[in-house]
């Protein structure tokens, strides 16, 4: 009632620079330092995941299990997972804090006669957070990704309707367990704590804690059907990683103006663990080439076997153009490996060719207009035996290919 309204003081929400005690130019910053419990998406997020652990340890009834909740980072982004005995399937989002994984409810649906997901339209509430604390209690769908239109182009050749034109995947194969997933990727781009802690539950004894021998160690124990090659195939993919912004450029003066004083230190560390980062991963790549001269060498032919089959090997040869290149004639100067593929795209005027080499997925295409008919091939078939060496060890045998650009 109006007679029971009641005045605020003045004053209320009103302050004196005396008596300002936290210093608000550290809420701009990267670390938020203040006294006070501010809200921002990674803070929110941070309390979540560690309600989403509590919530897990409170079912299993055991709070012991809070130490195995990092195993939680093997729900790389991408991965359609569940939990066994669960009926949906959902897409993880990747893990927060390392110990749950925000994932987002999949529906599913029949098209040309293969298991279709795609996401829910769903709010944030029904986001789904998942702590991961027994990996067999795990498991991974194998799926390929369709683009939209070419979801719309399958569905509507087999009569059927998506929902709405949007991503969404097919399923190529049963369910597996989310430990053999990690492993066909080569535990992607996870770093070497993680990796040390499931050797150290896995009871594999380490002759060195370097990240190619971890890799390699896990990948035996968790893919022991697979063969040596196929393994090498598989621990390749640590060699295709992602591009780090140059250090040089972060450094700056201009780039260093744009930041913050008090985020010159969380650049420089930026910067300090990538140059780490860059080293632990040439160390992975020598330790790789070696291992896989040591696994050729160990299935090589020896004796006359083996003088026979140097015997075999040609030297490098020269390239016998035609007077109009074809197609066939292009996959020729290619590797010969079901993980090359070249297309001719006459709309673009342009070679493309793609490689799977490794597990990775890569792409490169060069226009004829701008590196002449033969410069477009002769680049693409070098890119090409780049990514199938690096991977089988397989030489270029042209010799047009291996000299092209070295000229200057």
């Amino acid at each position: 009632l109006p007679s029971s309204r009641r005045r605020l003081p003045a004053g209320l929400f009103e302050f004196k620079a005396a008596d300002v005690k936290v210093d608000l130019s550290k809420l701009s910053t990267k670390k938020q330092t203040a006294e006070f419990q501010t809200w921002s998406a990674q803070t929110v997020c941070t309390m979540m995941a560690d309600m989403a652990l509590m919530r897990a340890c409170y079912r299993r009834r055991s709070w012991l299990d809070t130490t195995k909740a990092w195993q939680t980072v093997l729900l790389e982004v991408g991965v359609v997972c569940r939990q066994k005995g669960e009926v949906s399937w959902s897409l993880s989002l990747g893990p927060m804090s390392g110990i749950a994984a925000i994932a987002w409810p999949l529906a599913d649906s029949m098209i040309a006669n293969r298991q279709h997901f795609f996401p829910k339209q769903v709010g944030a509430r029904d986001l789904l957070w998942l702590t991961v604390l027994k990996l067999d209690d795990w498991e991974v769908l194998p799926v390929e990704w369709w683009s939209p239109l070419h979801g719309a182009i399958v569905a509507k050749a087999d009569g059927a309707d998506l929902p709405m034109l949007q991503i969404s995947c097919a399923k190529v194969g049963e369910p597996r367990s989310l430990k053999v997933e990690a492993a066909l990727n080569c535990f992607w781009d996870l770093g070497a704590a993680p990796l040390n802690a499931l050797c150290q539950d896995e009871g594999i004894d380490l002759p060195s804690r370097s990240l190619f021998t971890m890799c390699e160690k896990l990948v035996a124990k968790y893919l022991p059907m697979k063969s040596e090659e196929e393994r090498l195939a598989i621990l390749s993919q640590r060699l295709f990683t992602k591009r780090y912004v140059d250090s040089d450029l972060l450094l700056d003066g201009a780039v260093e103006e744009v930041f913050a004083d008090g985020d010159q230190k969380y650049l420089e560390e930026y910067v300090q663990e990538t140059k780490e980062d860059k080293k632990l991963r040439k160390t992975y790549a020598e330790e790789y080439r070696a291992h896989r001269v040591r696994v050729r060498a160990a299935g090589a032919p020896k004796g006359k076997a083996k003088a026979k089959a140097k015997a075999g090997v040609a030297a490098k040869k020269p390239i016998p153009w035609p007077a109009s290149i074809t197609v066939e004639f292009a996959r020729m100067l290619l590797p010969h490996s079901a993980s090359t593929r070249l297309q001719k795209d006459t709309y673009n005027n342009r070679w493309v060719t793609f490689s799977s080499a490794g597990g990775g997925k890569r792409c490169i295409s060069r226009s004829w207009p701008i590196y002449g008919e033969r410069g477009a091939l002769l680049n693409l078939a070098k890119q090409a035996w780049l990514w199938h060496t690096t991977v089988w060890g397989e030489e270029c045998p042209w010799g047009e290919v291996v000299q092209y650009g070295l000229e200057s």
